[in-house]
């Protein structure tokens, strides 16, 4: 973690090469999880995007904070993007001490300092979000007549 704070918040070039590929080793998963779904059924596309989403937003919003504390831009394009999504900590830990954990680590200790949420959190998550993408889907499956009672 140190290596990748270090890249983050140093050098112009490297910190840009390291936001790049990090968003994208975080979002990637996702892009691949919409294009191998993206021919299933409404119901099963739609939970298995949610659970994919929950299953990840956790480091993916401690990893978009961060950015807060590179530059303006990242600040305003991922930073603040990162700040609501922050909020997933929340029935584990207090928003407040995660982003103190992320500024007075600077990334580094964050890890290790929110481990204790991110535990529960993932599982609880990829449910929560799963449940509602299949809710999503059975919707979209009714509005769309493929569902008896629609």
């Amino acid at each position: 973690m140190e290596t990748i704070a270090g890249l983050l918040y140093g050098p112009f070039l490297l910190s840009w090469a390291t936001t790049v590929l990090g968003t994208g080793a975080l979002c990637g998963p996702l892009l691949v999880l919409v294009r191998l779904t993206r021919r299933s059924r409404a119901r099963l596309r739609w939970a298995a995007r949610g659970a994919g989403f929950g299953f990840l937003v956790l480091p993916l919003s401690v990893w978009l904070y961060a950015h807060f504390f590179t530059d303006p831009l990242r600040a305003l394009v991922l930073g603040f993007p990162g700040l609501l999504l922050i909020l997933h900590f929340a029935p584990f830990q207090d928003a407040g001490a995660v982003s103190h954990s992320i500024v007075a680590n600077t990334a580094v200790g964050a890890s290790s300092s929110l481990r204790s949420a991110v535990i529960p959190g993932v599982p609880l998550w990829t449910c929560v979000y799963g449940l509602l993408g299949y809710l999503v889907g059975v919707l979209t499956e009714r509005r769309r007549g493929h569902l008896p009672g629609a």
